[in-house]
This record gives C-alpha cells, structure tokens and sequence, in this order.
C-alpha cells in the first residue's frame, strides 16, 4: 500500500514516555507504532515536550508534534488551544482521515473539518480509580468526603464537558467491559463502544534468572510486590495489615509514591515481625525485575480499576496476582492469572495470602499458567487490531 494511499491518523494525547514513564503514555506511543505496522499513517499531537525528558524518544518511524507552549504532560488551556493549532496547521497540509483521542485529549475540539470522524479512547470514566467513584465516596466519613470534593473539584466542573465529549465523539474505543458498562450507565448506547484491552510489548522473549532478579533489585529473600501510586484507594495499608496478620515471614515490597507514603510508613512499623521495603523512583527498566523475582504480585485496591495494567504486567513476568474482586481485575487476570478475595476484607486477604505463601512451587506453577494466559490474551499487535477495526467501521461511512 502506498503512503497516500495509508489513512492518516492523528493520534491526540496529553503525555508520551518523555513526560512520565507511565503505563498509558507507554500505551499511546505503542499503540502508534502497532498501527503503522498494520498500514495506518499515524502522527502523534501532545503536550509541550519537558525541558528534561524522562525517557528519550530517539528515532522513530512515526511524527510526533509537540505542543509550543503549556505545561509538559498536563491537561490545560493552553494545552487544548495548541492541540487545536497542531491539529488544523497537519491537516492543512498532509489531509486526516481520522481523529483518535487518548482520554479527555478531545474535551474542548475544533475539528479542521466537519465531516472528520472523530474516536475517543476512555481508560475509565471521569470519576474511575478517584474517591469519587460512588463505591467509594459512599463509605467515607463526612470529612473525608468535603476533602475529596475539594480535591477533585476541577473534574466535577468538567463533567458537563465530559459528557458533550461523550455525546459528540463519533465512537468511543474503552480497554475492558467493565468500562464499557461504566458508561452505559453515562447512557452511551453500546453500538458506539468498541472494546479494544491494553497491549503489552512483549519484549522479553525470556524470563530473567533468579540470580540477575537478586542483583538488580538487591533483595535476598522471599518477597510480595505491590506496585502502586500511595493513595488511600489503592488500599496499600490493606496490603501491609494483610501481610501482618498472614505471618508468613515473606518480606513486603511496595514500589510507588504518593500522599499515603509517610503515613505508610508509620503503619508497617507497627509489624516488627516482617519487613516492608519502600521502594520509590525504581527506574522502568528494573520493574520486570522486581515482578519476575516476586513469589506474588498483591493488588488490595479500594477502588475499582478501570483495567489493572499492574496485574498484566506481573502475569507477564510469570508472577500470578492476588488482588481484590473489583472493577476490571477479574477480566484482565481471567481464569489462570491468580486468586482474588473479597474487596476491603483483610481477615479473608490474610488468610488467602498464607496458604499461597505456604506452597511456592504452586505458585510457580500458577505463573507459567499466568503468563502463557497474558501473552496469547493481550498484546500490541492485537490491541492495534482491535482499534484498527473500530477505525475501519468509521472510516466507511
């Protein structure tokens, strides 16, 4: 196929690896990068590129436009007026076929022509994986609710906003059914969503050794890994109770920073029994490291997570889950990615985690089972696909 003959896509998020070295930024740049495989001309618009970028991009066979102005990695004014700038000046000159909007990216949109289709990716509604999520501001206390509101107001300004998104987006592509329902419920009508899960570059052919885990991540005993940011719903301090109360003499690590680290902290002194290693600023290239040398990856999650991307990566380096019955966690780990217990129940956590911790060699088992799962049920390719077919239904009108 020729390149004129290529649909030309442009691809609108907020942030690449060079901003944060996240999880969805990385989804966004490999997402691109699956698409040219598959014949889509794709050209990235985003935020204004960091002064000190936390990953270099290097060469790549893909246009990445930054934005002039605004705040690197962060939703703003400026921010939207410049993708609309970006947006209208690509067109100009090398005609779309398709806009793709990552997130909120196409919250305040002019498209450079009426009739140009556009598709929103929504990782989970607006109030997904935040205290405002009704499971959770339901049960919190009177004072927990007034600062959540607070903290949080800029997204309740926005729903309005949020919902024209909703309406106006010609499709809207989100990575698990349990999303998919979320928005039902926002009254979008099914036949305009398209699930598509998250792919994971499955650049590690093989698993690293026992001895290369030990020396990267200086840990020499026996130990379960929770990666997470330290907010109060991702349940962290569950974890740690859990782990106490299992008395397994298995060391907790917990890789992660937030506004729950100091208060963390104080929490796991409580245990004198067994140690909790706080690991922050791990460098991205040492987590496959960490998953792989775990005898379990633990997930107590408060909230409920729009996919659980934590999850997929552990299964993939052959460490099975143990994480809480919530939002998309069942769908993503499936029938042989690990166990789960009942959300918020650390007495029924405990008790799951000291008959796993008690027979290792199951649990290596149960993590070849993991990961042959994870790589035949998710991958870039698949998930460039699965987009590419959302695009082609559009792309047809």
């Amino acid at each position: 196929m020729t390149p004129e003959a290529q649909p030309h896509i442009a691809l609108l998020v907020k942030a690449l690896p060079c901003h944060q070295a996240g999880g969805l930024e990385f989804h966004a740049l490999e997402l691109a990068h699956g698409l040219i495989r598959i014949g889509f001309r794709t050209t990235i618009l985003t935020s204004a590129l960091p002064d000190q970028p936390a990953i270099e991009m290097g060469d790549a066979p893909l246009e990445i436009l930054y934005a002039e102005d605004g705040a690197p990695g962060r939703y703003s004014r400026t921010y939207f007026r410049e993708t609309n700038r970006l947006l209208a000046e690509l067109h100009q000159r090398d005609p779309l076929d398709l806009i793709h909007a990552q997130e909120f990216s196409a919250m305040y949109l002019q498209r450079p022509a009426p009739d140009l289709p556009l598709i929103s990716t929504i990782h989970g509604t607006l109030y997904s994986e935040t205290p405002l999520s009704p499971v959770i501001f339901q049960r919190g206390a009177w004072w927990r609710r007034l600062l959540w509101l607070w903290q949080f107001k800029h997204r309740i300004m926005l729903r309005g906003r949020y919902r024209r998104l909703l309406q106006e987006s010609d499709s809207i592509i989100v990575d698990s059914e349990f999303t998919r329902n979320e928005l039902m419920l926002e009254n979008v009508p099914e036949q305009k969503m398209h699930v598509a899960p998250l792919g994971v570059p499955h650049s590690i052919s093989s698993l690293p050794s026992a001895h290369a885990c030990q020396s990267r991540t200086k840990l020499d005993r026996p130990y379960v890994l929770t990666v997470s940011r330290l907010t109060w719903i991702k349940g962290v301090d569950l974890g740690i109770e859990a782990m106490a109360k299992s008395r397994s003499r298995v060391d907790y690590v917990i890789i992660g920073d937030g506004p729950e680290k100091s208060r963390l902290e104080r929490l796991a002194k409580r245990y004198p029994d067994f140690r909790v290693h706080f690991r922050s600023n791990v460098p991205v290239a040492d987590l496959p490291y960490y998953y792989a040398g775990a005898r379990l990856a633990l997930m107590p999650e408060r909230n409920q997570p729009a996919f659980g991307l934590t999850a997929l990566e552990a299964n993939l380096m052959g460490t099975p889950v143990l994480a809480a019955r919530t939002g998309a966690l069942p769908e993503v780990l499936g029938e042989h990615g690990g166990w789960f217990f009942d959300r918020g129940n650390v007495q029924q956590c405990a008790g799951t985690l000291l008959g796993l911790l008690a027979n290792p060699k199951a649990l290596r088992d149960q993590g070849v089972k993991a990961r042959e799962s994870a790589l035949r049920r998710f991958s870039v390719d698949q998930m460039a696909r699965n987009t590419a077919e959302a695009y082609k239904k559009l792309l047809k009108k």
